[in-house]
């Protein structure tokens, strides 16, 4: 699914996959998020990622880009 072009985007993802080193993933996830101006939740544990994330255009394909290359979650599932 491709996202359409709004002054805000909002996107709903998901992946189940083994993820370790949470505390870290945790701390760059925020800077990313924060560096972005992206709002809203990510949770993130050891079975996966799940969240629901609003920003521009440009910050929500940069914050996915940047999920993607997170071990096992190259096919992270993303509603726009």
């Amino acid at each position: 699914m491709t996202p359409e072009s709004h002054p805000i985007q909002v996107a709903a993802l998901y992946r189940f996959t083994p993820l370790g080193g949470l505390p870290a993933l945790r701390q760059d996830l925020l800077a990313r998020c924060g560096e972005l101006g992206i709002r809203g939740t990510l949770l993130i544990a050891g079975e996966g990622i799940n969240g629901t994330i609003a920003g521009s255009d440009d910050a929500i394909a940069a914050i996915v880009s940047h999920l993607r290359t997170l071990p096992g979650c190259g096919e992270i599932d993303v509603k726009y």
